[in-house]
């Protein structure tokens, strides 16, 4: 159907559908993607398959309970981050937060008790939080320069208070978080679906999430309509890093152990995991649900290179690949940031 051309320009007139072109058909994919909710689902079948062809054990029961083991600290920072990238924000410092509490842990496990050490290592985290919140929202600092200034101030507070050394955990109890099991399933995997099933809830059925969104629409049409605009983004930033440090707390107690270096990709991985969801960067858009089927994605994928003996290094440049192509075709696609705002926020 032929539509009206705005008297911005030259005048008004008619104009039919522009013609197809070639260079655009990677982009209309991406679009039939995006726009049609079971599309990033039918990505995540299309890797499930080619990693059962490829490798035969790929869909037992224990190298998915390794998948989501492995991928739950990842995954319970890409819960948080889901909210921040929804403001139209990011965070790049849930690697050092995340790193930090994987040294606070360990150390007060050795003369506090287990849940006194784990609440702290989550405080301590939480602190990069603080630092971004009142930078981004008091001062006006962009997420990016924020972040990145809060990254190397937590990085350095973790190497000094780790002495830049492996800190060995002591004490009843304090690997269970990481390798213990209920009812046969790893402790990891059930607090990633506690914290996906409250972050998802938090998102869609309360004022805090429509909140979320109605901030990364439109940030000034919030302000008008009374949100509290700074105080809602703020505690975004607050929550991921909290989380960060529940994600560091698992991996030291994995590992039985913990390092002021270990959360180098943290930020590449978790807001990879986001944005191939669906997540837009440009704020408004995204579900906790697309976030899932994000850290599927490129947990099978990572395990898919692990079980086949292919160099780490390769897993650092396919992550880093699949955000560029991911981001690029956003742009390419001309996506309304908006869209998501003005209809069900599902």
């Amino acid at each position: 159907m032929a539509s009206v051309i705005s008297k911005e320009g030259e005048g008004v007139g008619f104009r039919g559908p522009p013609p197809r072109k070639l260079h655009r058909v990677p982009v209309r994919i991406w679009e039939n993607i995006h726009s049609h909710r079971p599309g990033i689902v039918l990505v995540l079948v299309a890797v499930v398959i080619l990693s059962q062809v490829t490798y035969s054990n790929f869909l037992t029961a224990t190298n998915i309970s390794a998948i989501l083991t492995q991928n739950a600290p990842d995954g319970i920072i890409a819960v948080g981050m889901t909210f921040v990238i929804i403001t139209a924000g990011f965070d790049l410092s849930v690697g050092s937060s995340y790193a930090l509490a994987a040294v606070v842990y360990p150390t007060l496990s050795q003369s506090q008790w287990i849940w006194v050490a784990v609440l702290a290592a989550i405080g301590a985290a939480m602190i990069g939080g603080v630092i971004n919140a009142v930078a981004i929202v008091k001062f006006r600092v962009s997420p990016f320069i924020a972040t990145l200034g809060t990254m190397n101030v937590i990085l350095g507070l973790a190497m000094m208070y780790s002495h830049s050394e492996p800190v060995t955990g002591q004490g009843a109890g304090f690997q269970w978080l990481g390798t213990g099991h209920v009812l046969g399933v790893p402790v990891p995997v059930w607090i990633l679906a506690i914290v996906f099933v409250v972050g998802g809830a938090v998102l869609r059925f309360t004022v805090y999430g429509r909140n979320i969104y109605a901030i990364g629409g439109n940030e000034q049409a919030s302000h008008l309509a009374g949100i509290r605009v700074g105080l809602t983004r703020g505690a975004a930033y607050i929550m991921v890093a909290g989380l960060a440090g529940l994600g560091g707390v698992i991996t030291a107690s994995m590992l039985g152990s913990g390092e002021a270096n270990i959360g180098t990709n943290t930020a590449l991985k978790t807001i990879t995991m986001v944005v191939i969801g669906g997540t837009a960067l440009s704020g408004g858009e995204g579900a906790m649900w697309r976030t899932l089927v994000g850290v599927l994605i490129i947990g099978g994928l990572t395990n898919l290179f692990n079980s086949l003996s292919v160099n780490s290094n390769w897993v650092d440049v396919a992550t880093g690949g699949i955000l560029i192509v991911a981001v690029a075709m956003e742009q390419l696609s001309g996506r309304d940031p908006f869209k998501a705002f003005r209809r069900a926020k599902v």
